[in-house]
């Protein structure tokens, strides 16, 4: 159930009209030969499940929704989609998401400031990830998953700086079997920080 941040429901997909700010609980999410791991998210959608989220905002209000966290020392990221979830936002911006809480460590935990795809879908149009933070993939992170990015800005997101790739977006796969698609158009990627990558 979705009540949080003044979403309106209307045939499955989610209006939202005002700032929100997302809580932390924990996401089970199977990783395989990994093992199952809870991820700190705000959101999780999994096999089976599909997420719309629209932001809504005047055509003269230069204003776009904001998706930020409570909370600003608890680090998490904001939505995790796995095992053939789907999730597509738009006109959203995505910011202060962080899930490097651990300098220099890395696993599934610190990956993807703002969005995790683990075998999953992501779709985001004219949305606007700003200064979030993870080990490999600032703002998103890409794992054997399908994701399509359209009229999105990066701006200013970190991927770790001693061996982190992918500042803005970071783009993983399981096995040879398992390919990750990137799918990027007419968006700006600008003043973001990372070892590899952009």
């Amino acid at each position: 159930v979705i009540d949080w941040c003044s979403a309106k429901a209307n045939n499955g997909q989610f209006t939202l009209s005002v700032n929100c700010q997302l809580s932390v609980s924990d996401c089970n999410v199977d990783f395989g030969v990994y093992g199952t791991q809870n991820q700190k998210s705000s959101i999780c959608i999994s096999k089976g499940q599909e997420l719309d989220i629209v932001g809504t905002f005047l055509s003269n209000d230069k204003n776009v929704p904001v998706i930020s966290r409570v909370d600003i020392n608890v680090k998490h990221r904001f939505f995790t989609i796995h095992n053939e979830g789907k999730l597509s936002i738009q006109n959203l911006v995505l910011t202060g998401g962080n899930t490097n809480w651990i300098a220099g460590t890395s696993d599934y935990h610190s990956y993807g400031g703002a969005i995790m795809a683990y075998l999953g879908f992501l779709n985001a149009t004219n949305c606007i990830f700003n200064e979030n933070h993870g080990y490999y993939g600032g703002a998103i992170i890409g794992i054997s998953s399908n994701i399509h990015l359209n009229d999105c800005t990066f701006n200013e997101n970190i991927a770790d700086s001693t061996s982190g790739i992918g500042a803005a977006v970071a783009m993983l796969k399981l096995s040879d079997k398992i390919n990750s698609t990137l799918t990027l158009k007419n968006s700006v990627i600008e003043k973001n920080n990372g070892k590899y990558g952009c």
